[in-house]
């Protein structure tokens, strides 16, 4: 799986993955700090990466560039 950290090289292609996702032409993509972001990385990463491992992902990439994690609330409101 694209997200299995279990080599010092598996763990930069995870990063990698990340910094393009979060920063890069994939942040287009996904607009985290949007509502629906968790939906859209769900789709987008989706042909690549399954189940947990996807959630996951996504669940990091929208920690990485809004500090929260997808679900937590803000102003008494859910994000996603």
């Amino acid at each position: 799986m694209a997200t299995e950290e279990t080599s010092a090289a598996g763990a930069a292609g995870t990063q990698r993955l990340l910094k393009y996702w979060a920063f890069g032409a994939g942040a287009a993509k996904i607009q985290a700090g949007t509502p629906g972001a968790f939906r859209r990385c769900q789709a987008e990463l989706g042909r690549y990466i399954q189940g947990r491992q996807l959630d996951g992902f996504c669940a990091r990439v929208i920690h990485e560039v809004t500090g929260e994690w997808p679900g937590q609330h803000r102003d008494g409101k859910d994000d996603d």
